[in-house]
Order: C-alpha cells, then sequence, then structure tokens
C-alpha cells in the first residue's frame, strides 16, 4: 500500500514499503529528491543528490548550460491512477519561475502499489526567451558527485568492482558487460564507422555509455541499480557514468537526445519516461525483464505471438543469388515438407543498384513475378530484403533526386553514411524529414507490396514478409535535415512509420542494422547480433 509518509511545504515523502521517494520542494535541498529501495530490515539500497536538468547549448555550440531542477522550488499534486500495471500514485512537482531563468518544467514521478520500481519524466516544458538556445538533451536523473549505494549497507559501492550492461545503439551495435575497473569507447574511431554504429553524441562524456537501458551491479552485494527509458519515440535516449575516486560518481545521468532541436520549433515539451528499479542477489537479469514489460505496456505493443520460420537467401548466396539458385531452393523446401519453412525471402542480389530495388536485374529475367508466383503456387509465403534509407551514386534514384540527400551541416558536401563492402561503394542517406521523401518511400513499398506492376487488387502476390536494413542511415548527427525542427528519434520513427504503414499490419516487418528505440511498436521482429568482421577489422 501506498502511504505518504511526510508531506509539508520543505519535503514530500512516499514509500509503497519496497521503495520509496523523497524530494525536497524547498530548503537547502530544493529540486533535489532520493530513492531508496528495502528488502528487508537489513539490506537496503539507494541513489540520493538526485535532480533533473535541460542542457542547452551556448549560442557557438562549443559547450553545454546545464538548467538543473536545484535552482528552483516546486509546489507538489498528487492523483491517484489505476490501469494495467495497478494501482498507483501520480506526484507532479511544478516549479516556480526564477527571475534569471526563462525555463519551466514539472518533474512527474509514478508510484505503484507492490512494484519495486519508480517512473520519471520531466513534463510541460516551457521556454519564454526570445532569444531560445539549442537543446542538447533533457535529463529526468542527473548525480554528481556523491557515491552509488549497492552496497546494502551504509557503505558506498566501491565503483571499480560493479559491472555495466552497455546496451548497443542499433541492432549491430555492441551489447556487453563492462567491469568496473575498465573503460568504454566513445565509439568507432572512424568517422563512417560512428555513424553506422554509434549515437554519435559525446557532448557528454564519461567512463561508460549506454542507449536505451543499463544495469549496473555492484559485484560485492550483487544488488543492481536498472536504468530505462521506457518511452522511445522522440528521443535517442542515453546513460552514462563516470568516476574518478572508485567511491565516488563524478557522473551518473539518464537523458533523451533533442540534437541542437529549440523548443520553440519543436513539438516536444517532455523528456522520455525513466525506469528505476533496484534488484537484490544477483537478481538485476529480472528488472531487465520487468524494465522489457513497461516498455511493451507504454507504447501499446502488441506481440505477434505467430513468429514465422523462414529460409533467407543471404546467408550462402549473399549477393550472387539467382532466380534458378532460388527456384532450386524453392523445389527442396515443396519436397521436403519435414523443415518447418513459412516463408522463402529474397534477400540482396536481385536489383542493378542500392537504391534502385525497382530495377530488377538480369540474373532474375528483369522481373520478379515468376518467381513470387511460384512461391505463392508451393504454398509459401513470400518474403524481400530493401535497405531503403539508402543509395549508391550509381543509382537512378540517386542521380534523379541529388536533392533528396543528406550533406553534412559543417561542410555542405554530400554525407557518407555507409560503406558497402558487398558493393564495393559508399552510400548517401535519403532526408526522411523531407514530406517528398516520404510520399516517395510511402508510394514506393504500396507498389512493392504487389510487386509493381501487378493489379493491386490481386491477392495472389502480396509479399507477407519485408526485411529493412540499414536504417542507421537516415540519421547520422552531423546531417543537415530539411526539417530542423525534429530530432533524430522522429525522423527515424517518422519513416519507419511510413513503411509500417504503406504494407499494412497484415506483413510482417523485420528490422535490421535499425536504431533500436524508434522501431519499438514499429517492427515485428529484429535482426540482432553484431557484425563482427567489421568491429574487429576496424577496432570498433
Amino acid at each position: 500500500m501506498i502511504e505518504i509518509i511526510n508531506e509539508n511545504n520543505n519535503q514530500f515523502e512516499v514509500s509503497n514499503s519496497i521503495i520509496g521517494l523523497n524530494f525536497f520542494k524547498n530548503g537547502r535541498n530544493k529540486g533535489k529528491f532520493e530513492i531508496s529501495f528495502k528488502k528487508n530490515p537489513i539490506t537496503k539500497c539507494f541513489i540520493k543528490d538526485c535532480y533533473s536538468a535541460i542542457n542547452l547549448f551556448t549560442s557557438d555550440k562549443e559547450e553545454l548550460i546545464e538548467i538543473p531542477s536545484y535552482k528552483y522550488s516546486f509546489k507538489h499534486r498528487t492523483e491517484k491512477i489505476n490501469n494495467f500495471i495497478g494501482n498507483g500514485l501520480k506526484i507532479i512537482f511544478d516549479s516556480i519561475r526564477v527571475n534569471d531563468l526563462d525555463i519551466s518544467f514539472s518533474i512527474q514521478f509514478v508510484l505503484y502499489d507492490k512494484k519495486d520500481y519508480i517512473l520519471v519524466k520531466l513534463i510541460d516544458i516551457d521556454n519564454d526567451n526570445r532569444n531560445q538556445l539549442p537543446v542538447h538533451s533533457i535529463s529526468p536523473l542527473t548525480i554528481r558527485n556523491n557515491a552509488l549505494w549497492l552496497s546494502g549497507t551504509n557503505n558506498p559501492t566501491e565503483l571499480d568492482k560493479i559491472s555495466w550492461f552497455k546496451q548497443g545503439w542499433q541492432s549491430w551495435s555492441p551489447c556487453k558487460l563492462i567491469m568496473g575497473n575498465e573503460a568504454d569507447n566513445e565509439g568507432p574511431k572512424v568517422d563512417i564507422f560512428k555513424r553506422t554504429f554509434d549515437n554519435q553524441d559525446y557532448e557528454i562524456k564519461g567512463r561508460f555509455y549506454s542507449e536505451y537501458c543499463t544495469a549496473i551491479t555492484d559485484l560485492v552485494s550483487m544488488n543492481s541499480c536498472i536504468l530505462g527509458f521506457t518511452t522511445l519515440q522522440t528521443q535517442f535516449t542515453r546513460i552514462i557514468l563516470d568516476y574518478e575516486k572508485q567511491n565516488a560518481l563524478k557522473l551518473l545521468t539518464a537523458f533523451g537526445c533533442m540534437d541542437g532541436v529549440q523548443f520553440q520549433n519543436s513539438n516536444i515539451d517532455f523528456s522520455e519516461e525513466l525506469f528505476i528499479s533496484f534488484k537484490t542477489e544477483n537478481l538485476g537479469y529480472y528488472g531487465l525483464i520487468e524494465y522489457a514489460k513497461l516498455v511493451k505496456y507504454r507504447n501499446s505493443i502488441n506481440i505477434n505471438e505467430n513468429i514465422p520460420i523462414g529460409w533467407c537467401s543471404w546467408y550462402y548466396y549473399f549477393t550472387d543469388i539467382t532466380q534458378e539458385e532460388m527456384m532450386k531452393n524453392l523445389e527442396f523446401f515443396k519436397d521436403n515438407k519435414d523443415f518447418p519453412i513459412d516463408f522463402i525471402q529474397l534477400d540482396d542480389g536481385y536489383f542493378t543498384h542500392i537504391g534502385d530495388f525497382n530495377d530488377i536485374n538480369f540474373k532474375f529475367s528483369y522481373s520478379l513475378k515468376p518467381l513470387f508466383t511460384k512461391i505463392n503456387d508451393y504454398g509459401f509465403k513470400s518474403g524481400i530484403w530493401t535497405a531503403p534509407f539508402f543509395a549508391e551514386k550509381k543509382a537512378h534514384l540517386f542521380k534523379q533526386h541529388r536533392n533528396w540527400f543528406l550533406n553534412d551541416k559543417a561542410t555542405k558536401k554530400l554525407l557518407k553514411v555507409h560503406y558497402g563492402l558487398s558493393w564495393n561503394a559508399y552510400l548517401y542517406g535519403l532526408d526522411l524529414s523531407n514530406f517528398q521523401v516520404l510520399d516517395y518511400i510511402n508510394d514506393f513499398y504500396k507498389n512493392l507490396l504487389y510487386l509493381n506492376e501487378l493489379n493491386q487488387n490481386n491477392n495472389q502476390f502480396k509479399i507477407d514478409f519485408f526485411k529493412i536494413d540499414f536504417l542507421h542511415a537516415a540519421v547520422p548527427i552531423e546531417g543537415d535535415f530539411t526539417n530542423q525542427n525534429l530530432t533524430r528519434a522522429q525522423i527515424l520513427y517518422n519513416g519507419v512509420k511510413t513503411i509500417r504503414n504503406a504494407i499494412t499490419n497484415q506483413s510482417f516487418l523485420l528490422g535490421c542494422g535499425a536504431p533500436l528505440g524508434p522501431c519499438v511498436g514499429l517492427v515485428d521482429a529484429m535482426r540482432i547480433g553484431e557484425v563482427k568482421s567489421l568491429i574487429n577489422q576496424y577496432n570498433l
């Protein structure tokens, strides 16, 4: 049962007997909060001296200005809630505007009965300044120059004796456990590979980096703190930890990237929602499971329980696939029903140039109709591979619509977003903030759904399975986007959403090479796993 323990002009304290919040509205610690966890009378974990913040660029973008919640006093309001998760209490702390600060905001906490987590986000951000600065990030949780208390006792955690779970940015990025006496990299050293594998934002630096979520575990007590953003559509989210002394955090921060968008020009006036939880006795993994359940709930995800099983041409033939080899494999599966194959998927190798997926090459008799007709006739579902967000210079798409492709915002030169080993070519990203590009993508996939030249009323030839690849190409941090009022996360979300709408929910959508957050709730599945050849070759 949720109990309000202390409620006065200076302080608001609430607990559900497992996890508690203590927020200081006024006084010496105003604008700061503590979150404490109690497993039993002996084992306690907590974080303290926490605050929320908005980080702005200076006008020359050379450094960041932090607008922290401890600059404000607050008043509070509460609301009882009841939803799929259970009975809970929403507490909103409204900032009292200070004369020399033009930004106001509220901090919202949600606490549920019998749950060992708290949810926090900034809401109702308002900036009255006529000369608005570009926004770097919005942080629901930042701690500076304090300890991390996961030991279960009154002694702080020794930070060289922790493990840090690193979640990668996109589906090929490294995802691993890093020990506290180690250090993470600031992404790959080569810019083009940083654009491929990494968030690319290092305005805030630290010893450890993770995207979207992390689990920090005290390796002595085996108690964990789990941090993860449950909403993911508007901002790429990061969690960073830094320390110099082993018993004192220099920095722990969780924030959403605003990519320099100004509040007055954006439809964003909130942070993404942060999940904060503790687990004891080496059970941190289960905290990540609970976090994933919240992500499902917050993003209204309906999991497709019937995950299809299929055959993909890539992993044996790569780009050397031909119509004849596809037919041979199709005949094999027709004659060997013991293999539980639902679909046959044609991967890379059927078109002339990357970007021209309508221009079928001679290996397929310049048409996919014979192959896909036979796939359907044999009772299998059909699948196809595309890489929708980039093209090579040889492609007709590039030659006819050069203005659709991203330039580097600093040099104004064409921006290379990937190097394709299979094609021996540099690739250039489409500007998904351009409505013309989204219209093109919508029309392309609507036509591809029925193999272009076929009558769209003839459901016989409807494609059932789409693998969309190299989605990271749409959101390089250096990109000079047409619409400067969208974050990179919003731009990617709009692009993938356009594809989802075009192929309808009746077709299965598999993401690949994709920044994970904005794809949640849009794709049915994600191809994951490090691209080890590149990682090893370039020391990524």
